[in-house]
C-alpha cells in the first residue's frame, strides 16, 4: 500500500518556495571577482574578502534550508559559492553581502580625488563667503544702530 504525502497547507513560510521562478537575473556571473563582507558576530565567523564567484545556486524555486552565510532571508533568488583569492570557500552566500569588485587605476584615483577635493574647497568657501557677508551685514546694522 503506497502512502502519498499531502502538501503542507500555503502559509506565508512556505508561499515564497512555492511561488513560480521570476525573471530576475543573477547580480554576478561566475569568474567575477568580488568583495566578500565579513560576517563576524556571535554564532558566525566568515571573515569575507576577495573572492572570484565559483558557482550560481537558484533558490528561488527549492529552499535549500537554513542559509549557510548566517542570513535569515535570502535578498535575491540567487545565493553564490565563492573562493577567496587568499584562501578558503564558502556556499550559498547571499547577494546582499557581496559587491562587486572594480578595478580602478591609479590616474582615474588621483582624479577622483582631485574632483573630491575641490568640491569640499568650493563647498568651504561658499560657507567663508556667506559668513563674512553675515557679518559684514551684522556689523552695518549695529554702526546703525549708535
Amino acid at each position: 500500500m503506497a502512502t502519498t504525502a499531502t502538501p503542507a497547507p500555503l502559509s506565508d513560510s512556505n508561499a515564497d518556495a512555492l511561488a513560480p521562478p521570476s525573471d530576475e537575473e543573477p547580480r554576478f556571473e561566475i569568474g567575477e571577482l568580488v568583495e566578500v563582507a565579513a560576517r563576524t558576530h556571535p554564532g558566525a565567523n566568515f571573515p569575507g574578502g576577495t573572492a572570484k564567484i565559483k558557482k550560481i545556486h537558484d533558490e528561488r524555486v527549492k529552499d535549500g534550508g537554513p542559509m549557510k552565510d548566517g542570513s535569515r532571508v535570502r535578498t535575491t533568488g540567487y545565493t553564490y559559492a565563492v573562493k577567496y583569492v587568499l584562501g578558503g570557500s564558502e556556499k550559498r552566500v547571499d547577494a546582499k553581502h557581496i559587491s562587486s569588485k572594480r578595478e580602478v587605476s591609479r590616474e582615474d584615483a588621483a582624479d577622483a580625488r582631485r574632483d573630491a577635493v575641490a568640491k569640499q574647497k568650493a563647498e568651504r568657501e561658499a560657507k567663508e563667503a556667506a559668513a563674512r557677508a553675515e557679518e559684514a551685514a551684522r556689523a552695518e546694522r549695529k554702526k546703525a544702530a549708535h
